[in-house]
């Protein structure tokens, strides 16, 4: 029987989730626009079939424990226009999951292109700038406080298909929206970007994403508190660059002069990289923090360890930033990078009247009078878990624990009247960084989702050593020719057959049947065209659905 969403305008039906070993799984397929307030079940799984959006005026709510696959034959997105809103509600114990549709053992980074929201939010690219996924929402306006909905405990995984774009890309989103407890783990891409809006965001995890973990631009100004990065895999890496954070104003050389400027304020970042545990670097393009291109911001309060570079600020116009103290990178601690500070153009008195010339001495207070406060080298390894270092986050005992197993970090500062000096921002923290005595990652996140079996036990059917004693059975079996399904109808009228590959969920094979006396049923099913193998044979007849097996040899 056809699962239907009668609110929907979209294609619904039987797939086999892919996220299995051998058990196929039953979900409801997500396919086209959503124009009407919906809600979906965690009962059900659902594969993202092409582009899914939910248009303006309409919500999309999704609860706790819900899985959502990203099909990768259609490029899987899940998009909400501006206008409309998405309400996540996952919670600590049962976040909702989004991840690629293939099995255990074939999922990729780019499997499918991710979830991203428009808001109404101002942008500096005349409130005008679009998501070009392989469909397109336009973004922008004048509306800071726009409400785009909610996000609560939400991995995504196997994403970032598109070039540039983040696995969960926020465009324009206002500070109505609420983020938080968000994990991205095998991006293709970045993990995180943010295009323009002032959306707020909290306790953000990513793992060995491609690009840049979080990547904010085109007049972005959110506060943000509580991420941690890990980047371990050495090729998890772009050429053309990658990282922790990068802060953009915009792309329009050679001033990138828009405005709104790009000003986001962060505090308590811990980012790693993979030298932190192996002193082996990644490309010489990765660096923890970036930013460029008469950018402006804040970000105080953090850990940088195992990178190429710890901060590289790049362009002279955001070295003048730095000058007329619109930027700053204060209250941080550095260990273990190859090096900790650079800049292009590496005179950073780009004033004329700047009290120091390098980076090195704009990080490193030395009581001039302009340097950026308590920037710590540390000698010594932050005493964080070492669990962080395990060779695989899978298998048992082998998931790593962020916490601070001993406290030689130096405290978060919150000095009056800087902009981190803000309600927003916890303030009682004795550490910098984001990693404490207190886990906060434990329950939502999946640092193994390579070999994790998505698909709930109540959605498995037919599973193997049900052959034979199922409520359909396929005769002969193994069949080269005619088979027989054999089964008990307590239905009559008209039906479907269908015999499907357990691998990619299509149905190879589909008749139309009628049922005209209920009882005992044989109907004929003509596999010679099918290649050898096991494929999963459903019939539908009335509300009764009856499933088997048959090997085609």
């Amino acid at each position: 029987m056809k699962h239907i969403i009668p609110v929907l305008i979209l294609s619904l039906g039987f797939s086999v989730c892919q996220a299995q070993v051998t058990e196929p799984c039953d979900c409801v397929q997500l396919q086209g626009d959503i124009t009407a307030n919906t809600t979906l079940s965690a009962e059900n799984c659902y594969t993202i079939d092409g582009c899914v959006t939910v248009k303006s005026g309409y919500s999309l709510t999704i609860p706790a424990g819900t899985v959502l696959f990203g099909m990768k034959s259609t490029n899987g997105a899940l998009m909400v226009e501006r206008g409309a809103q998405i309400f996540i509600n996952g919670t600590s114990s049962n976040p909702v999951i989004m991840t690629s549709d293939q099995t255990i053992g074939s999922r990729a980074k780019g499997d499918w292109q991710g979830l991203a929201i428009a808001g109404d939010a101002t942008n500096n690219q005349s409130n005008d700038i679009d998501v070009d996924w392989s469909c397109v929402i336009p973004s922008g306006g004048t509306d800071d406080n726009d409400n785009s909905g909610e996000i609560h405990h939400l991995q995504v995984h196997y994403a970032g298909s598109n070039s540039n774009t983040g696995a969960l890309t926020l465009a324009s989103v206002g500070r109505g929206t609420e983020i938080e407890h968000v994990q991205i783990t095998n991006s293709a891409n970045d993990g995180i970007q943010v295009m323009g809006g002032v959306v707020d965001l909290e306790h953000l995890t990513a793992y060995d994403n491609e690009g840049y973990d979080l990547r904010a631009e085109f007049g972005y100004r959110g506060r943000g508190q509580y991420f941690t990065f890990v980047r371990k895999d050495i090729n998890a890496y772009l050429a053309g660059g990658s990282g922790g954070i990068l802060l953009s104003n915009s792309f329009t050389s050679p001033n990138f002069s828009e405005t709104p400027k790009t000003h986001p304020v962060f505090s308590n970042v811990t980012i790693i990289g993979p030298k932190h545990c192996y002193g082996s670097p990644l490309s010489s393009n990765y660096a923890g923090i970036t930013v460029q291109n008469n950018s402006e911001g804040a970000i105080v309060n953090s850990m940088i360890s195992g990178t190429i570079t710890g901060l590289r600020v790049l362009g002279a116009g955001t070295v003048l930033n730095a000058n007329n103290e619109d930027l700053h990178i204060a209250y941080n601690s550095f260990y273990n990078n190859a090096t900790n500070f650079s800049s292009n153009p590496s005179n950073f008195d780009q004033s004329g009247t700047f009290c120091v010339s390098t980076i090195d001495d704009w990080m490193i207070d030395n009581f001039i009078g302009c340097e950026e406060p308590s920037n710590d080298l540390m000698g010594s390894a932050p005493g964080y878990s070492s669990t962080i270092c395990n060779s695989s986050y899978c298998g048992s005992g082998n998931r790593p624990s962020f916490v601070l197993s001993t406290d030689n970090l130096q405290s978060s500062q919150f000095p009056t009247g800087t902009e981190w000096d803000d309600a927003f921002f916890d303030q009682s923290l004795a550490y910098v960084g984001a990693i404490g005595a207190t886990d906060w990652t434990t329950s939502y996140t999946d640092w193994c989702p390579e070999e994790t079996d998505y698909c709930p036990e109540l959605m498995k059917k037919a599973e193997p050593e049900d052959i034979g004693k199922s409520e359909l059975e396929i005769v002969p079996n193994p069949a080269s020719g005619i088979a027989h399904a054999v089964f008990t109808s307590e239905y009559v009228g008209k039906g479907k057959i269908s015999v499907v590959n357990k691998m990619d969920g299509q149905a190879l094979i589909e008749s139309s049947i009628i049922i005209e006396k209920a009882g005992n049923q044989r109907i004929p099913i003509d596999v010679r065209k099918l290649r050898p193998g096991s494929y999963i044979v459903k019939v539908e007849v009335g509300v009764q659905v009856v499933y088997g097996q048959v090997m085609v040899y």
